[in-house]
């Protein structure tokens, strides 16, 4: 049981989805294969890139059912934003594929406190990941 506060039920909903073998951890493969998932559903045109618009039109969780969005959706969608810009590291309105994948280390990274190369259900909801 989460504890309140703790990243509730899609939080973990979504830790369950990526930690595809269900060991309660997420490895680093687990998490560039969930990104690649991820970036070709977002890549609508199947360029090889995403367009902001494509980036921000995807919506998991709660933020898929406009009926179903908290009180900090319009936050949330301010840092899906930032992150889209800070990707694009060339300035040019897109992120390539490869600019996903990397921008996906970083956060795994990020994520894996503890530096043992998986992340785990706390570190997840700690990192406030994906």
């Amino acid at each position: 049981v989460l504890a309140q506060g703790s990243g509730g039920q899609g939080m973990k909903d979504r830790f369950e989805t990526v930690d595809a073998d269900g060991d309660g951890r997420i490895s680093t493969q687990e998490a560039a294969e969930w990104r690649e998932t991820v970036f070709a559903t977002m890549d609508a045109d199947e360029d090889g890139q995403l367009t902001l618009e494509e980036y921000m039109t995807i919506q998991l969780g709660q933020g898929a059912d406009p009926d179903q969005r908290g009180p900090r959706y319009t936050e949330k969608q301010a840092e899906k934003e930032a992150a889209f810009t800070a990707m694009d590291t060339a300035g040019h309105g897109a992120v390539t594929r490869e600019q996903f994948l990397q921008g996906g280390e970083a956060e795994f990274t990020a994520a894996d406190a503890d530096g043992d190369g998986y992340v785990t259900l706390p570190e997840f909801i700690a990192a406030r990941w994906m």
